[in-house]
């Protein structure tokens, strides 16, 4: 059964030299979508990574879905970006 809907906590995030050696990090989101690639590929996109030198999503984009930021609805990511680089200000403070 393919999934229909995918659901990411962002409630709270690891950080440092995962999975025993982080530090919770409170972010306070959550994201949802239908399409599974382009989920993970928004969230690797907001963190700072490149999607595009992740070969895990280059392999779903070619079988499960998409991962070209161009052809992804994201209406709040602008906005998301904002708050997550003020949210990290506010932590390490």
């Amino acid at each position: 059964v393919r999934p229909a809907l995918t659901i990411v906590d962002g409630v709270t995030a690891m950080e440092g030299d995962g999975p025993i050696m982080v530090k919770p990090r409170p972010v306070g989101f959550i994201a949802m979508g239908t399409d599974l690639p382009a989920v993970d590929a928004t969230l690797a996109r907001i963190v700072g990574f490149d999607p595009a030198k992740m070969p895990y999503l280059q392999l779903a984009s070619a079988y499960l879905g998409n991962t070209d930021e161009a052809r992804i609805e994201q209406p709040l990511n602008g906005v998301l970006r904002s708050w997550l680089q003020l949210a990290g200000a506010r932590a390490t403070k």
